[in-house]
C-alpha cells in the first residue's frame, strides 16, 4: 500500500498531509492560507487553500501528528487549534 501525499499551497510556503496505509494522518507545516510573499505567484496564478479548512472538509479533526518546521514563528491556536487529539 502507498502513502498518499498532498501539498497544498497555503501562502508563505506549503503544507503537506501524508496519508499512510496505517491512518494515522500527518501534517507537516501549516499556515491559514490569507499571506503571501513577494516572490510568490499572484493569486490568480495560484489560488491559496485554507489548511484548516481543507483537512477538516477531507479528513475530520482526527490528526495524528503536526510537525512544524519553524514552531517559533507559528502556534497551533494561530490556526485555529482544532487538533482533536492531546499528541497535536
Amino acid at each position: 500500500m502507498a502513502t498518499d501525499l498532498y501539498v497544498l499551497n497555503v501562502g508563505a510556503g506549503s503544507c503537506t498531509v501524508a496519508v499512510p496505509p496505517s491512518g494515522n494522518l500527518t501534517m507537516v507545516d501549516v499556515n491559514d492560507g490569507s499571506d503571501q510573499r513577494s516572490y510568490e505567484p499572484s493569486r490568480s496564478e495560484a489560488p491559496l487553500t485554507d489548511p484548516i479548512d481543507w483537512f477538516t472538509e477531507k479528513f475530520g479533526t482526527d490528526l495524528f501528528r503536526l510537525i512544524l518546521s519553524h514552531p517559533e514563528r507559528i502556534t497551533w491556536r494561530d490556526c485555529g487549534g482544532s487538533c482533536s487529539t492531546s499528541r497535536c
